[in-house]
């Protein structure tokens, strides 16, 4: 790779003296950063950590290339360690146990080895060997949460965390890094920015109509959207009408009514069980 001007870094934490502490990135991102051992373990950002929090970094332009356990933030966690809202854009490489976010990990009986959350990786992975090759977490026992890779740059990993080039250019990545949309971590303008980034523009998601099955995101607050997929019915009658009105804000159905009619001898024991 290119490495002007680039550091030659030494991770924070052994697997012999791990990082045990928090680290708070406060959304602010680390550059050129350079390891290049294919002699050495424990290789990223940190290189081990156990009982740890880590969250609001992002690593840029960095390159991260080692013996085993090698990952674009952590090389390896323990107990009970937790990520959320960290991305990496490192080139990283080993001969075992690579990956975007952190590469393995360990823990307890019945514990969890790590927790991301709100995490993503949009770098390439260059294994020498394919063991334990991800492109967000390469041990077991993890909780993942959206979280998700650039299938387009890296072949390995779960398919429910990858997305594609495109997905990440649309702005569809952004916000679903968002989680529940309580709290707006990531942005990004589309069509001028290829990548979420902290802060930045505001992306908004939903669904274009009742019919649609995609999301769609834009960064116009003002675009109607649906919360939910299909259309939400409240039924109203009148005699052997039925009339059933769709309470979406955007609906594909004239007037957003549909008319039902039933026969029956007493319309006062109409009944209809929303089918």
């Amino acid at each position: 790779p290119v490495t002007s001007g680039w550091r030659e870094w030494v991770p924070i934490g052994t697997f012999h003296s791990s990082y045990n502490g928090e680290f708070n990135g406060n959304y602010h991102t680390i550059s050129g950063l350079y390891t290049n051992d294919e002699n050495m373990n424990y290789i990223g950002l940190f290189g081990a950590i156990s009982y740890c929090e880590i969250y609001n970094v992002g690593v840029k332009n960095s390159y991260f290339n080692g013996d085993q356990y090698v990952g674009g933030i952590v090389g390896h966690a323990s107990f009970k360690s937790s990520f959320e809202n960290c991305y990496s854009e490192a080139t990283v490489g080993a001969r075992y146990a690579a990956a975007g976010i952190v590469a393995a990990g360990s823990c307890q009986s019945g514990e969890y080895s790590v927790k991301i959350v709100g995490c993503y990786y949009n770098g390439v992975l260059k294994p020498r060997g394919y063991t334990y090759m991800s492109g967000i977490y390469g041990g077991q026992y993890e909780i993942i949460k959206n979280s998700y890779y650039n299938s387009d740059k890296c072949n390995y990993g779960k398919e429910d965390y990858a997305m594609s080039e495109a997905d990440f250019k649309s702005g569809l990545v952004a916000y679903l890094l968002n989680g529940d949309q309580s709290t707006i971590v990531y942005g990004q303008t589309i069509g001028t920015e290829d990548y979420p980034v902290f802060g930045g523009e505001t992306v908004y998601g939903g669904y274009a109509d009742c019919d649609s099955e995609n999301l769609s995101v834009t960064n116009d607050a003002n675009m109607v959207l649906n919360e939910t997929k299909g259309h939400i019915w409240e039924y109203s009658s009148s005699g052997t009408t039925m009339t059933a009105t769709c309470t979406q804000p955007s609906c594909s159905i004239d007037d957003r009514t549909e008319t039902i009619t039933i026969e029956a001898l007493d319309s006062s024991l109409l009944t209809y069980n929303g089918e």
